[in-house]
């Protein structure tokens, strides 16, 4: 390596894996002096053995992920160097050494091999990423059912006065290590599995064309009853709570997965991946691959073609370009959201826009307190309300601007991944 640039992914993976290590160890002393817990313990052991490998497994992804050649060999080597603390600190016989070489370095090289394979392309095609998606999901999802299965019966085992809890503290917490690799793998499985924007445009669908600043792919949205769809309105039991890390693996509770799944009605809702994406967010909108030196090209192509324009109220440059694009090629079914942040940063976002419509010599009249939307009708801007910050109350405000406008009006179902 020939600069501190190029040790920076090193850098990265070895920080990684000390945050989950040292967490791990930290959170089971804890529950060791907590509840008494033998440190000397089959299960403690196996913890402790179960944290240092899935650590290990982060270095070899993050440095498959950052660097450009040897990631493999880079990825089995830091494996293998995590066993030098406990070798000074415990003695360990050649035959432990042995065994603790080969286990972590071949938790690096596991971790490495998924991100490398899909850089070389051996992931890229339809049918292997179809294979791969569902042989995560088939691993992963008994892990987290399991882990759920099991931490439920814990809690009505524990709801019942006089019984003792089926599980010991240390049992629980090696159990939580392989749940929680169960739903890194059910998520992979899910955003291998999920269809492209671009087979949504070869197919010849319509769709619905979101425009963002890629910084606001994380805003969350008001976690409330309404967020969700009718079936989901009746509450589980608090003892089936667990079982809502099944949910996890195939949704964000982001604003975009929110957003996208009110429009969706009119049609699959697509977006230009961010740069560096290979593989699709779990839920939101379906990504499209483009090079960063035809972009503008591909959105101009893009605003022609689609049923409806939805841009993400924000202030970077390049979306300031595609909304004055948007106003030139698709004015007529352009609608800008407003997403739910605070007042002050909502008014900054604002302000830009509104100049930019004032300078078309498009009338702009106050902001109502609860705009959802707003779009252009004539030489006028016109806003949609709706009173809360819930999904449900985004879904109300479209369903008025459909109403409304006539935009968007023809349901499109997306077909599945062929």
């Amino acid at each position: 390596m020939n600069s501190l640039g190029s040790l920076r992914p090193l850098l990265v993976a070895f920080g990684s894996a000390v945050v989950v290590y040292t967490a791990g160890l930290a959170l089971g002393t804890l529950a060791r002096i907590a509840f008494h817990i033998d440190s000397t313990s089959p299960e403690f052991e196996m913890f402790a053995v179960i944290t240092r490998a899935i650590s290990v497994m982060m270095v070899g992804f993050t440095v498959s992920y950052k660097m450009p050649s040897y990631e493999l060999l880079t990825a089995v080597a830091l494996g293998a160097l995590t066993t030098v603390p406990g070798i000074i600190v415990s003695g360990a016989s050649s035959s432990e050494l042995a065994t603790d070489v080969l286990t972590f370095s071949a938790a690096g090289l596991a971790g490495a091999l998924p991100h490398y394979a899909y850089k070389k392309g051996h992931l890229k095609g339809e049918r292997t990423r179809r294979i791969v998606g569902w042989a995560l999901r088939i691993i992963g999802y008994p892990l987290v059912g399991g882990y759920a299965t099991l931490i439920t019966l814990q809690m009505a085992s524990l709801q019942q006065g006089g019984h003792e809890p089926l599980m010991s503290v240390g049992q629980i917490l090696l159990l939580g290590l392989p749940g929680m690799l169960g739903l890194l793998l059910a998520t992979a499985g899910n955003r291998m599995l999920r269809p492209s924007g671009d087979q949504v445009l070869r197919s010849g669908q319509a769709y619905v064309l979101f425009l963002r600043a890629f910084s606001d792919d994380a805003i969350a949205i008001e976690q409330s009853a309404a967020k969700f769809s009718a079936r989901d309105i009746v509450q589980p039991p608090p003892v089936l709570a667990p079982f809502g890390l099944l949910r996890s693996a195939s949704r964000n509770d982001t604003f975009e997965t929110a957003i996208t799944e009110v429009v969706g009605v009119t049609a699959p809702v697509v977006a230009i991946a961010r740069p560096g994406e290979e593989l699709p967010p779990v839920s939101g909108a379906l990504r499209i691959s483009v090079g960063a030196a035809e972009w503008q090209i591909r959105v101009k192509e893009l605003l022609r073609g689609c049923e409806v324009v939805l841009m993400l109220l924000g202030t970077s440059t390049g979306l300031q370009w595609e909304f004055h694009q948007a106003l030139a090629i698709a004015k007529e079914k352009l609608i800008v959201v407003l997403p739910p942040i605070d007042s002050a940063a909502l008014s900054e976002r604002l302000s830009p826009l509104i100049a930019m419509f004032e300078s078309l010599h498009i009338r702009v009249p106050p902001t109502p307190e609860d705009a959802k939307f707003l779009f252009v009708d004539g030489e006028e801007v016109k806003f949609v309300v709706a009173r809360t910050a819930s999904q449900e109350a985004y879904r109300q405000a479209y369903e008025v601007y459909r109403k409304t406008t006539g935009v968007g009006t023809n349901r499109v179902k997306l077909r599945p991944v062929a």
